[in-house]
């Protein structure tokens, strides 16, 4: 898997459903509701984008919701931190 820059991200979609298994018309009209959403919001993404690209040490304000991938991006830096000094001693 390609880790996150501060540029790209990684974005996993499931639907699971128990009822009509060989008709996958309700899970395709799922995605691609969302990724008409997505595309409505792709504007927004970008003017994100040229914020956190005019100042590198702008930092995201976790919110409850953000848990798991905070404390993700917590763990990964601090491998990528361990790993960088293991190379630097080495």
């Amino acid at each position: 898997m390609t880790p996150e820059t501060r540029s790209t991200t990684h974005f996993f979609w499931n639907y699971l459903h128990d009822f009509d298994l060989d008709n996958p018309n309700i899970a395709l009209s799922l995605r691609n509701s969302l990724e008409e959403a997505f595309h409505e919001d792709l504007a927004i993404i970008e003017a994100q984008q040229k914020v956190f690209d005019a100042d590198p040490n702008y930092q995201l304000l976790a919110i409850g919701a953000d848990a798991a991938l905070t404390y993700f991006r917590w763990v990964l830096a601090r491998r990528i931190e361990a790993e960088g000094s293991a190379a630097r001693a080495a």
